[in-house]
């Protein structure tokens, strides 16, 4: 796998439901550190959650986005 400079700069968040049937939660995690190794700045976030978006995760989505836009 290959990422341009550019991307390495731009933050990633990932967020995964522990119980997700659709995408279960070991494929996540390793795009997350495969992500993580190529140099890519991840955001990890693992919720007590199937496959949906719950208020904790957009909670954190929200926060991930104030502290990584520029204003």
């Amino acid at each position: 796998a290959e990422i341009r400079s550019g991307g390495r700069a731009t933050p990633f968040f990932i967020g995964h439901g522990a119980y997700d049937e659709i995408v279960p939660l070991p494929f996540a995690e390793h795009s997350a550190r495969l992500l993580a190794q190529l140099g890519v700045n991840v955001t990890w976030r693992e919720y007590e959650a199937e496959h949906d978006f719950g208020g904790e995760a957009l909670a954190d989505v929200a926060g991930f986005l104030h502290r990584v836009m520029k204003y």
